[in-house]
């Protein structure tokens, strides 16, 4: 099919803009909105593309409810996004990768969140580059777009050359992570998987089959938000082990973690000391711990530990701010101590049962996190899950609300 004729596939996007346009004018509903965005994308059988491109992402559909203990009524909010990962290889050597997430926001819930406008929220890039742009917005609901993922990477043999916004993974463990410098991110956060990423200049050497050394330099629009670090990883005895030092935003950090098998579990661990550059500071420690264990029947379950140096003894109110603000290796939880459990089984070849929670033993309170997964089809699937808060006022998992989401999500 040439340039110049429009197939099926391509009518019916150029069909679902339009009706896109309409709704806007009109106010965005729920069910509308969602349909409408499976539009945009190709339907049927898989586009074929060149030796030199690939294509990927995903739709999907979150709503939320929020129901509270004080208030018959519901507060509601939904999100629909849509996110594309575009790949080019015009060399062997060269790739140039960008991701693009589009999201429709909408519904009294966001209102509530954001109550001096979430447009403005949402709009602000703390990159080097402003890749984020606010659509359409009214007082109830958003169209955002922003490129999360922007790099050219360039690997000749041992060496690797990445500039750009992308994401640098140092963490070892599955949940909170103080060797992450530049990209630490809210394990309570359901509906962004990949996480953000951050404008940076990443240099690599292999050294080995299992072992490398690399550098990492990370923006700011000022030199004091600049971000830089250096890290060596090396496998010895069946785990993997790595030290880092560098610079964090006006502090000194140095870490190390390790991750491997014993005794058929898996274990990881992490550590970051932080240190002001004043004279009457004193250094903080952020460590974190886990193992997880398959048994029989693939029960899986897994067990993690925070301890964070600075943190609270007493009541630690403020779960919002770790779930409405970007982390920090440094400021993971506002709890000196904090434990996290895991379990997960297959019901069925297609039904996954999960349930996990996160308890802050100084306060006694806890955030109890259920959820259930439904394959619809290799490519789909349904999941619901609850965010239930265990605790008094005032407590880091206090409150009288408990949150519900339900997705719908289908990947290509």
């Amino acid at each position: 099919m040439g340039e110049g004729r429009e197939g099926p596939n391509q009518r019916l996007g150029i069909r679902a803009a339009g009706t896109f346009f309409r709704l806007m004018r009109r106010g965005p509903s729920p069910l509308p909105v969602a349909l409408l965005l499976l539009g945009f994308l190709p339907v049927g059988a898989p586009a074929k593309f060149p030796l030199w491109m690939a294509c990927k992402g995903y739709i999907d559909y979150t709503e939320l409810i929020v129901v509270s203990r004080k208030s018959p009524w519901w507060n509601t909010g939904a999100i629909a996004q849509n996110r594309i990962e575009l790949s080019l290889y015009p060399l062997q050597t060269l790739t140039l990768f960008s991701a693009l997430r589009t999201r429709l926001l909408y519904g009294k819930l966001y209102e509530r969140i954001f109550p001096g406008g979430f447009d403005k929220t949402l709009s602000d890039d703390d990159g080097l580059l402003d890749l984020s742009a606010n659509l359409w917005n009214d007082s109830s609901a958003l169209l955002h777009v922003m490129s999360d993922r922007l790099y050219l990477d360039f690997s000749p043999g041992e060496w690797q050359l990445r500039v750009g916004r992308q994401r640098i993974n140092w963490g070892k463990n599955l949940v909170w992570n103080p060797n992450d410098l530049f990209n630490a991110r809210s394990i309570f956060d359901v509906s962004y998987r990949e996480g953000p990423g951050t404008d940076a200049l990443l240099v690599r050497r292999y050294l080995g089959p299992m072992a490398n050394a690399e550098i990492a330099v990370a923006g700011a629009r000022d030199i004091d938000s600049v971000t830089a670090a250096a890290l060596g990883q090396i496998s010895a005895g069946g785990f993997d082990l790595q030290l880092l030092a560098g610079w964090m935003r006006h502090t000194v950090v140095a870490g190390a973690g390790y991750s491997g098998q014993a005794g058929g579990a898996a274990l990881r661990g992490e550590a970051s000391v932080f240190s002001d550059d004043s004279f009457d500071s004193r250094p903080q420690a952020v460590v974190s711990l886990s193992a997880d264990y398959t048994f029989p029947r693939r029960i899986w379950v897994h067990l993690s530990s925070l301890i964070n140096s600075a943190g609270k003894k007493r009541p630690a109110g403020g779960f919002e701010s770790l779930l409405f603000t970007r982390l920090n290796a440094r400021h993971l939880s506002e709890a000196l101590f904090q434990l996290f459990v895991q379990a997960s089984c297959p019901v069925t070849p297609l039904i996954t049962v999960d349930c996990s929670a996160v308890v802050n033993p100084a306060d006694g309170s806890a955030m109890l996190m259920p959820l259930v997964s439904f394959s619809l089809s290799d490519n789909a699937q349904v999941t619901l899950q609850a965010q239930l808060l265990l605790g008094r006022s005032g407590d880091q998992y206090g409150g009288d609300e408990h949150s519900v989401f339900g997705n719908l999500q289908w990947s290509f």
